[in-house]
């Protein structure tokens, strides 16, 4: 069986350009897009590729998100629409964060990947700082309130500045107060956070930046240090996350199919409820 091959579309504008082209415009520049890294993949191997999934920027909107799975299947990267997927997804599966035994609970603590299980995903760019909770099980990968900091991207200044960092850690602390009241109300739950299996950091900031942001995270979040899952190079998290995609879609044909028959390219659903 050949090697499963996963493309991870990296980072982007949060306002791209592409946004100003006409759908035909659109998926122009993705179908050469997406040739150019196929052949880059095939160069560096010295060998043809069969492409299993595609990782995009979770900022690139419902409609392009469509624009480009159509282009993906009319180029004949893909056959699926399924097999393109949002970069939160793949931020988990760079961790396996789709089992139990990769969740690394405390003996008397029971899982259940059909329950509540909570990822904590650090997007940190040259421009925004994108923060995101994920509920995610074997199949599953909802996001709740996603929110971008551009005052907080790496070219505004470093994170560890006292006033940059306290801006971080009040900002960090609504958040995760905000998500708690909204689960309470909506779910009852007492402590949402009580679910929390681990914090992931991803992105394309510096090396430096990188790391100014690992001590910002954990002296902004003491408690959920034993949460962090930072042993990856940030940079590659969404590639190794797109290998571990396509490695599914390979073993996994349940990972092809929609939970809705009216699944369709442009579907905001198809976005949202990553594992589509």
């Amino acid at each position: 069986m050949p090697y499963p091959v996963g493309i991870h579309i990296g980072h982007t504008s949060h306002r791209p350009r592409y946004r100003s082209l006409s759908d035909a415009e659109v998926a122009s520049l993705f179908r050469a897009t997406l040739q150019q890294i196929k052949t880059a993949t095939e160069e560096a191997l010295n060998k043809t590729v069969t492409i299993n999934s595609i990782v995009v920027p979770v900022h690139i909107g419902v409609h392009a998100l469509g624009t480009l799975k159509q282009a993906a299947i009319n180029e004949g990267l893909i056959t699926e629409y399924q097999q393109v997927t949002g970069s939160l997804n793949a931020d988990r599966l760079a961790y396996n964060l789709d089992s139990c035994t990769e969740f690394k609970l405390p003996p008397n603590e029971s899982c259940d990947l059909d329950y509540t299980n909570l990822v904590l995903v650090f997007n940190y760019e040259p421009e925004h700082l994108s923060v995101a909770m994920l509920d995610v099980g074997r199949y599953i990968c909802q996001p709740y309130n996603i929110e971008h900091y551009s005052q907080l991207g790496e070219m505004s200044g470093s994170i560890l500045d006292p006033a940059r960092h306290q801006e971080l850690s009040e900002n960090l602390k609504l958040y995760l107060e905000a998500f708690n009241a909204e689960m309470r109300k909506k779910w009852s739950y007492q402590d949402a956070l009580s679910y929390l299996r681990a914090v992931v950091l991803s992105g394309e900031a510096s090396d430096s930046g990188m790391e100014e942001m690992r001590l910002a995270l954990a002296s902004a979040l003491p408690e959920y240090q034993d949460k962090f899952r930072m042993s990856l190079d940030p940079h590659f998290v969404g590639a190794f996350g797109a290998a571990q995609r396509a490695r599914h879609t390979v073993q996994n044909p349940n990972f092809l199919t929609p939970s809705d028959p009216g699944y369709a390219p442009g579907n905001p659903g198809g976005h949202v409820h990553e594992e589509l």
